[in-house]
């Protein structure tokens, strides 16, 4: 970044455009650090390069961004419409707390578009400034590459629950878990979270996922002293439930994530029928088959992006004010918001709540580099009986009970509930049955 304007706010996202000029030949990244600014330590959160790719009658277009546009707030009316339209893959995630990471010696990550990787990148900063003050940024992320090629071309892929406001958390309890699949059809946990610890994790051993298998995520929230409900969203205040991690060899897939389906969602709030203009650009509910087939393969945006892009901007905090409960007869004339604060939410009410969702129907997502989505025989599957639980081993950090400190309410700003979004980075081997799984893309 150069001097990207931080806005007076809890939460800003900045995009920038930059380009990868050293492209005479094929070059492997293999690894990448941060360049903090000394001054702004406390309020970079990630940074994030997403891969451009951009058709031929583009690139002039791309070069005069690289050249002379100062970047913009990401995901409003000020980001050009071709960053969000040409920019989805991921090439690297840094997140607070990591020193940066370097691949293993037998991988690296393609640069440069003739060559199979990406020559424009969207780098997007997220910070955060809960004093409000009016500051400048000029940090940014250093890559290593080398023109010694790798053995293997790896790439970076993002599962987990999507960015919504239907990931909902109850207030006031002790333990809460919100579930999501990466179905099988998409395809052919470090158990204890610190919002300031998220460094990437390299496995002891590659793990093998082979075509159909499941990939899930399972994040565990902590509500228990705060008062009103928390939902999904971009902000820090809000919540997240991800995975990013590295593997080899690359494949089209960039994102796998899943949502809760929508009447099972407000079923599971004792909820019968809603509506409201705000589930439009939520697409809720998420019904792809009524789509023409050409319009089928076009990506609809995360809900988070696709709400803070809104002009009118309805504010995620108050999404729900704007649903209207429609059934039963005797919550008409309710908002779910309203419905949400007046409820007394107790654990054991919250874990019943927990399970009716994991155990109903999941919307699945998948996405290729290209912002296509996958079309998918079917769009809501089931979440996968687990009849032998993996046995974890017991961490020597960040867990309860150990002698580290728990992250706490008491312990965060601004009421920061324990944040779900577990961002690591692991190396998984797609071995067997990789011809199988290149024909789903």
């Amino acid at each position: 970044m150069n001097k990207a304007n931080v806005e007076p706010q809890n939460t800003t996202y900045f995009c920038k455009m930059v380009k990868f000029t050293d492209t005479g030949k094929k070059h492997h990244m293999i690894g990448w650090k941060p360049m903090i600014q000394r001054e702004n330590l406390n309020n970079v959160h990630h940074i994030i390069a997403f891969e451009c790719r951009i058709p031929k009658e583009k690139v002039a277009l791309f070069d005069e961004y690289v050249s002379s546009h100062p970047g913009a707030t990401c995901y409003t009316p000020n980001m050009p419409s071709p960053w969000g339209e040409n920019c989805v893959g991921f090439l690297l995630s840094w997140v607070v707390g990591s020193e940066g990471e370097m691949l293993p010696p037998h991988v690296g990550a393609l640069l440069g578009q003739e060559h199979g990787g990406a020559t424009y990148f969207l780098v997007e900063m997220h910070y955060e400034n809960p004093e409000g003050l009016t500051k400048t940024d000029s940090s940014g992320i250093r890559i290593f590459y080398t023109d010694q090629l790798r053995k293997e071309d790896g790439g970076v892929m993002l599962i987990g629950y999507r960015h919504t406001p239907f990931l909902l958390i109850p207030p006031t309890q002790d333990n809460f878990v919100i579930s999501s699949v990466c179905g099988s059809e998409c395809t052919s946990k470090d158990n204890y979270y610190d919002f300031n610890y998220q460094q990437s994790r390299t496995l002891k051993e590659e793990l093998v996922v082979l075509a159909g298998d499941e990939l899930l995520v399972e994040c565990e929230y902590k509500t228990k002293n705060t008062e009103r409900y928390v939902i999904g969203g971009l902000a820090t205040y809000q919540e997240m439930c991800q995975v990013v991690f590295f593997y080899y060899p690359r494949i089209p897939l960039t994102q796998c994530t899943s949502q809760y389906e929508s009447h099972n969602f407000f079923k599971g709030l004792a909820i019968d029928k809603v509506d409201g203009e705000v589930l439009k650009p939520l697409h809720m509910p998420y019904e792809p088959n009524l789509l023409p087939p050409d319009d089928r393969e076009k990506d609809l945006g995360d809900d988070a992006k696709e709400l803070e892009a809104i002009e009118a901007g309805i504010s995620f905090k108050s999404v729900f004010n704007y649903i209207n409960i429609t059934g039963p007869r005797h919550l008409c004339g309710k908002t779910v918001g309203k419905f949400l604060e007046e409820m007394n939410w107790s654990n054991e009410r919250g874990k019943k709540l927990e399970m009716f969702w994991k155990d109903g129907q999941h919307y699945q997502f998948c996405s290729k580099r290209d912002m296509k989505r996958v079309v998918l025989d079917k769009h809501t599957i089931n979440y996968p009986k687990i009849t032998h639980p993996l046995r974890y081993e017991k961490s020597a950090f960040c867990r309860v009970g150990s002698s580290s400190p728990q992250l706490t309410m008491d312990r965060l700003a601004l009421g920061l509930v324990l944040v779900g979004i577990l961002i690591a980075i692991m190396l998984v081997v797609l071995r067997k049955y990789q011809s199988k799984l290149r024909t789903l893309y």
